[in-house]
């Protein structure tokens, strides 16, 4: 059989490490976990173990049935099945907003999570405080599961294409131990809750309400669950997913040292490609190098000699995701060469990238000498820039409208002066001090 899909779980304790393998035979697909080491051979057995004890659990729940797991030489073997997990199910209701038929699904899901509890069963055993650590004594004598799949999560339930059954997948988590119907509950939400990054239509607190846990019991709950993850399972291994957390020194901004060698440093960071008529050819190397301008942060600018026979040349002008602008482009005469600016066009001569490489092609056949300035602006430099000219635009409208608002001010002061001084002059005392004054 052919090899389709290898999943290694190496950072786990060497008993638990395992790979997961998907294989296929035509149409026909098996599923195969070997283990990586040899103290993982009993856990191969322990597995056939599970699938028995799971079997023998939900035999009277017609409606699920668990995966077949048969022991091979290296590991174990299951059948692939095909069909929509129950968290597609839990999905279309949270995609139609359906919120009260969101927790109705839950809740059948969470009695299948339960089936056959006891009653006033659990008690802290040897198993339980080796995978859980220590419990309280609150939660001596609560409803229990003695076979508990604590990984029966929405995702590794699968609804059969063919009878609709739910089929449990996964498993390898189940002890033969009393777990805690409530921490049951509890885990299964919390994982599926992770999954959807909270896109659930209800709330966490909702969620605990709908469990009825307490902050307390959370609190326990987690340390339990890491107590599981950590101790369990890693047996204090460091997985790669958290080493750069025991990293020593500090953290350091690639980005800034990448700014600071752009602005402080004249390196030669940029190939120049021509093309003689049969296309570039990259891997025969640049005709030149262009390093970042001393006119400005944000200029690329310089003076390129054109090979003889070149009837183009092209160059990456930046990797930024932003706008590159066109200020000059002449040959040896300063006569304007045709260019095409890769991206979006805004105008002539600017253009959007979106794409990861803003890539400038010049037609030069008739040239032997490029020289060019281009600015290139930062997504987030247009942004600040259009907000600062937007406030500036404001800032002169609101002028503008108080020079308005004076101008027509001083308009109506000289209007109503002026009728003042009409009336004035046809008042009798004015044409009286008029004569008066010829009179002298």
């Amino acid at each position: 059989m052919k090899s389709m899909y290898n999943k290694f779980s190496d950072d786990r304790r060497e008993e638990f490490a395992i790979r997961t393998e998907i294989l296929e035979d035509g149409e026909n697909r098996v599923v195969r976990k070997h283990n990586l080491h040899p103290e993982g051979e009993s856990y191969m057995d322990y597995m056939v173990k599970l699938y028995d004890a799971l079997t023998e659990r939900f035999s009277g729940l017609e409606q699920v049935e668990i995966l077949p797991c048969k022991r091979i030489k290296d590991g174990v073997e299951f059948p692939f099945i095909k069909g929509e997990t129950y968290h597609r199910v839990l999905k279309e209701a949270i995609t139609k907003g359906e919120k009260a038929e969101l927790f109705r699904l839950l809740e059948s899901y969470l009695a299948v999570v339960t089936y056959q509890a006891q009653p006033a069963k659990f008690q802290v055993t040897k198993h339980f405080q080796e995978v859980f650590g220590e419990a309280s004594d609150r939660w001596t004598g609560e409803p229990a599961v003695e076979v508990a799949d604590i990984d029966m999560i929405p995702s590794n339930i699968i609804i059969s294409e063919e009878n609709q059954k739910w089929t449990v997948i996964d498993y390898e988590w189940t002890f033969l131990c009393p777990v805690p119907v409530k921490y049951l509950r509890f885990r299964s939400i919390l994982f599926w809750y992770n999954e959807c990054q909270g896109h659930t239509l209800a709330t966490w607190e909702e969620l605990m309400e709908f469990l009825e846990v307490s902050e307390r019991e959370e609190h326990e709950f987690r340390t339990w669950e890491n107590h599981f993850q950590n101790e369990y399972i890693l047996n204090g291994k460091i997985p790669f997913r958290e080493s750069h957390k025991m990293l020593p020194g500090k953290h350091v901004n690639l980005l800034e040292i990448l700014e600071y060698r752009k602005i402080n440093e004249d390196v030669e960071n940029t190939v120049v490609y021509a093309d003689y008529g049969d296309g570039y050819d990259e891997e025969a190397g640049g005709i030149a190098y262009i390093s970042h301008a001393k006119l400005g942060n944000n200029c690329v600018s310089g003076t390129i000699s054109i090979p003889e026979g070149a009837k183009r040349v092209k160059f990456y002008v930046s990797s930024i995701f932003g706008f590159g602008y066109v200020a000059r482009l002449v040959d040896e005469e300063q006569r304007p060469v045709k260019y095409r600016l890769s991206g979006i066009p805004v105008n002539d001569r600017m253009h959007l990238n979106l794409q990861g490489f803003l890539t400038l092609e010049c037609d030069v056949e008739s040239a032997s000498e490029l020289t060019f300035s281009i600015y290139l602006y930062e997504m987030h430099e247009t942004i600040e820039a259009r907000a600062d000219a937007a406030q500036m635009i404001n800032e002169r409208k609101a002028l503008e409208k108080t020079n308005r608002d004076v101008y027509f001010a001083l308009q109506s002061r000289i209007s109503n002066l002026e009728n003042e001084l009409e009336e004035i002059k046809s008042s009798k005392w004015y044409r009286l001090i008029q004569k008066m004054k010829r009179r002298r």
